[in-house]
C-alpha cells in the first residue's frame, strides 16, 4: 500500500486503500478502518470490508488545507484509533499525507515525542507535498486541548 506505515502496535496508516492493497490488509487481521475522507468508494470496498469483519468509521473532512482539524474532530478520531479493542486498525485518507499525518503527529504528541522528530516523520509521508498549515497546526497543537482520552 502507498504510505504504509506502523505506527503504534496494532496501528497502521496508509494512502486510500486499493483493490490491489486487500490481501496485505486482511493478513494484518484489521477490526477497523478509519477513513479520514468522504469518498466515492470501489464497489468491492465495502463487500470486502463486511467479508472480513472489519468496521469501518468515516470521518467527512475538510483537507488541511482548506480547514484545520477541529479539536472535537480530533478527539473522536484519537479516541477510536487509541482504543485497543479496535486494533489492528487502519487509519488512511486520499494519500496517506495531510490528513493523516496531522492525526500521526498528535498521536506522536500525545506519546511525548519531541516536535523535531514528529515533523520529520509527517514530511517524510508528506514529501513531495509538504504543507506549511499541517507543519504549523502540528506544532501548535496542545495534547491538553484533547479531553476523555
Amino acid at each position: 500500500p502507498l504510505n504504509f506505515g506502523q505506527v503504534l502496535p496494532g496501528i497502521y496508516r496508509s494512502s486510500f486503500p486499493r483493490t490491489e492493497d486487500y490481501p496485505f490488509f486482511k493478513k494484518l487481521g484489521l477490526k477497523m478502518v478509519v477513513t479520514l475522507v468522504q469518498k466515492d468508494f470501489p464497489p468491492e470496498y465495502k463487500p470486502f470490508l463486511a467479508e472480513n469483519g472489519i468496521k469501518h468509521r468515516i470521518f467527512d473532512m475538510e483537507g488541511t488545507k482548506k480547514q484545520s482539524i477541529p479539536i472535537q474532530t480530533m478527539s473522536a478520531i484519537l479516541r477510536l484509533v487509541l482504543n485497543p479493542r479496535n486494533h489492528p486498525l487502519l487509519l488512511h485518507c486520499n494519500h496517506g499525507r495531510h490528513r493523516t499525518g496531522c492525526v500521526v503527529a498528535a498521536i506522536r504528541k500525545l506519546h511525548g515525542w519531541n516536535l523535531d522528530t514528529v515533523l520529520d516523520e509527517y514530511r517524510t509521508y508528506a514529501e513531495p507535498k509538504i504543507r506549511d498549515c499541517d507543519v504549523e497546526y502540528i506544532a501548535a497543537f496542545n495534547t491538553m486541548q484533547l479531553a476523555n482520552l
